[in-house]
């Protein structure tokens, strides 16, 4: 991995290991943080970092909630995705 600090939107999906397209999505959808350089995407790797971070807390909480570890199977990836409890239905 690159020891820049600012990540194209190329090093950004491998620093993550996920598709750009995943990377478009959250930059649309505004959680995840970036900035444009023209018509490029540019990542602050620190911010980027602090994200991963605060997703993975979100993660955490999300798992200690009943409702939402009793709807958790094992290779179930629908609970990545989980942010909050009020995402999980009563079902």
């Amino acid at each position: 991995m690159t020891t820049n600090k600012i990540l194209t939107l190329r090093q950004v999906a491998e620093y993550l290991k996920v598709h750009k397209s995943t990377i478009y999505r959250l930059v649309r959808r505004k959680e995840l943080p970036a900035f444009r350089v023209w018509h490029d995407w540019r990542f602050d790797r620190d911010l980027v970092d602090e994200w991963r971070f605060a997703q993975d807390q979100k993660a955490n909480t999300a798992l200690r909630d009943p409702r939402v570890a009793r709807t958790w199977k094992h290779g179930d990836a629908a609970i990545l995705n989980a942010t909050t409890s009020s995402d999980v239905s009563d079902a």
